[in-house]
């Protein structure tokens, strides 16, 4: 085969095995197609391109948490989430023990306003120090209080483990936020921040519950983080204190927006049936295309191993020979394939120089010559000889 037809092949399998691979945008579609499966990592393809999340699957939520090497990826938060009044925040801390708490806005806005998610940006949002975010983007961004509601002197704040945290902002200072850097160059924050308000800015940790070990997660989903409320609330950075790291859980409802579960499931099961439907005669087309040119290239093939022989063939001719069992004459056919002739002469015990001529009877060659008595044959030859001086002399 040749390496054109080796690389057609080749191409054509990998189109053919391409719509066998599982390409989901979000945990939920993780979840619905792989009968429920358990919490972990998993790829998810946003404009096509991978990056790598934890699934939590929580009741009817699933959780997903972005990991700090998908940096380098457009993704679409939209995709990720279908609902935005409470996130699930994840906590490591330096001895490896990992905790986690659901935050949500205090109970006096959650009517006014819902939590906001970005990928670096923060839109509506006042958004993280510039002097940190130039040397630790891309981020998550969480907000609790848009500007439209944070810039006044009001109680501000967040909810935490069903439990309100608040300040009173004193010069109006919109900031109502906790940033998740990538930080993929591990940069250390310009703007450190301190502990002003113990109480308010570390309240979501203290409220926080250990996590099963089975359900714990690598390192590469926990971020550096930047907190920021008011106007007298607090500022802080994961370098603040000793150095933890968070993770935030996008909330996405598994079957919560349909009236009849079974009849969301049964939907996705026709619509998986159709789309297997169609794999499978994509799969047929392909095995198809795949012996068609199998057997066009052996038809070639064969035709060219033919016109080969032709040209290398020629002077068929048969001798007769004698089969001494049966006393039936056989044809032997012999092919000359057009190498030189041989000097026969030179060939030891050769008839081929002799004049002689093959007796079936007795299955042997006869000398005519000598039948007929025209003398030894060194005298002819040394005759030949002569002759030829002669000729050769004129």
């Amino acid at each position: 085969m040749s390496t054109f037809s080796l690389s057609l092949y080749i191409y054509t399998v990998l189109v053919c095995l391409s719509p066998y691979v599982e390409a989901f945008d979000s945990c939920k579609e993780v979840y619905l197609s792989k009968n429920r499966n358990n919490s972990g990592e998993y790829l998810l393809y946003h404009n096509e391109k991978p990056f790598k999340v934890y699934c939590f699957f929580e009741g009817d939520w699933v959780y997903t948490f972005i990991s700090k090497s998908s940096y380098n990826t457009s993704i679409d938060m939209s995709k990720l989430y279908t609902a935005r009044n409470f996130a699930k925040i994840r906590i490591r801390w330096n001895n490896g023990t990992q905790n986690e708490v659901t935050v949500e806005n205090l109970t006096g806005y959650q009517n006014k306003s819902d939590l906001y998610f970005g990928y670096n940006n923060h839109t509506s949002y006042q958004g993280p120090q510039s002097i940190n975010s130039d040397y630790m983007s891309p981020y998550l961004f969480l907000g609790f209080l848009p500007i439209s509601l944070a810039r006044d002197k009001t109680i501000q704040g967040y909810r935490a483990g069903d439990r309100d945290f608040t300040f009173r902002n004193c010069d109006a200072n919109p900031n109502s936020y906790i940033t998740f850097y990538f930080n993929p160059n591990n940069s250390h924050p310009r703007r450190v921040g301190h502990l002003d308000n113990l109480n308010l800015m570390t309240g979501w940790m203290k409220q926080s519950s250990l996590i099963n070990n089975s359900l714990s997660m690598g390192s590469e989903f926990y971020f550096d983080f930047e907190m920021h409320m008011g106007g007298c609330g607090g500022f802080m950075t994961s370098y603040s204190i000793s150095n933890i790291t968070v993770a935030l859980g996008l909330p996405f409802g598994l079957l919560t927006n349909s009236t009849d579960p079974e009849e969301q499931i049964g939907k996705l099961t026709n619509t998986g049936l159709i789309i297997g439907l169609v794999i499978g005669l994509v799969l047929l087309i392909c095995i198809g295309v795949v012996a068609v040119v199998f057997i066009k290239r052996s038809i070639v093939m064969s035709e060219e191993r033919d016109m080969y022989k032709n040209d290398i063939t020629s002077d068929d001719y048969t001798i007769p020979t004698k089969n001494d069992q049966s006393h039936e004459y056989l044809t032997l056919e012999i092919r000359n394939s057009k190498k030189p002739y041989m000097n026969v002469a030179s060939i030891s015990s050769s008839h081929a120089v002799l004049n002689t001529e093959y007796d079936y009877a007795a299955n042997e060659y006869v000398d005519l010559d000598n039948q007929l008595g025209l003398g030894n044959k060194e005298s002819n030859y040394d005759q030949y000889e002569v002759v030829e001086q002669t000729q050769n002399m004129k």
